[in-house]
């Protein structure tokens, strides 16, 4: 008699650990996907790591450096041992391999809820001096690249909507898009940021009704990178800038909010001054 309990209770055992590892499998394939561009350094990474405490999403991580990307990885499952991290090395200015990507991830790595825009190209010199094919990157990564995926995306994070209370386009924009921050030296990227701050207004106002969000963050000066390495740099504190860990948690402050609402954009700004000469 015992011995035919102990028997029962071994086979439910091994049934148990035959079938969790699917059961977890499953768990994880069903969590909600996020794509993030430009997300192998600076913003992108703050991003991918924020995301990663959370434990929410499967994270998708765009860009064309792939030793970046990895590292992010990386750090992402040094962060939180569960998390899922793809990386995909493309260039987002090839609107061909963006596009396939993109398909690809929203087709075969669903339910895609979440796209994060946030590649990005700086220093665009002044109108008089500038060199036009920079200006064409620019345009190239700041503005088509958005409005690339943000097409390709749609009709999965519309199908996602059906049955997610929280779908979002989070377009990662700047204050140099905004009147309160026209200046010299800008010219081009200024014109790709306030491009980037029309068309996401116009998209919210698409796709609202079918529960997706779209917000534009426009922050100033970051501590990263991309603003270290501009020709006016040594004019900068970086000591009184935004830090990228303050983009990563209003992109969270978005992705948290309920489905009555969308803050369709968030500014950004220093508290102390950053430009050395203004002092």
């Amino acid at each position: 008699m015992n011995f035919d309990i102990y028997l029962c209770f071994a086979l439910l055992l091994f049934v148990f650990l035959i079938k969790l590892p699917l059961s977890l499998t499953m768990t994880t394939n069903n969590k909600p996907t996020a794509i993030i561009t430009g997300s192998s350094r600076g913003i992108g990474r703050g991003i991918a790591i924020q995301l990663s405490y959370t434990n929410k999403y499967k994270l998708c991580l765009l860009s064309r450096n792939i030793n970046g990307l990895n590292e992010t990885k990386k750090l992402c499952e040094e962060i939180n041992g569960d998390a899922v991290v793809k990386c995909y090395q493309c260039n987002v200015a090839d609107r061909t391999q963006l596009t396939n990507i993109l398909q690809d991830i929203g087709a075969n790595y669903g339910p895609l809820c979440v796209l994060i825009n946030n590649s990005g190209v700086g220093d665009s010199g002044n109108a008089l001096t500038a060199d036009l094919d920079h200006w064409d990157k620019m345009l190239d990564v700041n503005l088509r690249a958005v409005t690339t995926a943000t097409r390709i995306c749609l009709p999965f994070l519309k199908q996602s909507a059906l049955n997610n209370d929280n779908v979002s386009i989070i377009n990662i924009s700047s204050m140099a898009g905004t009147l309160r921050a026209i200046g010299p030296n800008k010219t081009m990227y200024s014109a790709t940021k306030f491009g980037v701050v029309g068309f996401s207004e116009s998209v919210f106002e698409d796709v609202k009704e079918f529960g997706i969000k779209v917000s534009c963050i426009n922050p100033g000066f970051v501590d990263t990178k991309m603003v270290r390495d501009l020709k006016k740099a040594k004019t900068l504190r970086f000591n009184n800038m935004i830090k990228v860990s303050d983009i990563a948690k209003s992109v969270q402050y978005v992705l948290d909010c309920s489905k009555y609402c969308c803050p369709t954009q968030i500014f950004i700004r220093a508290q102390g001054n950053p430009i050395k000469s203004n002092l």
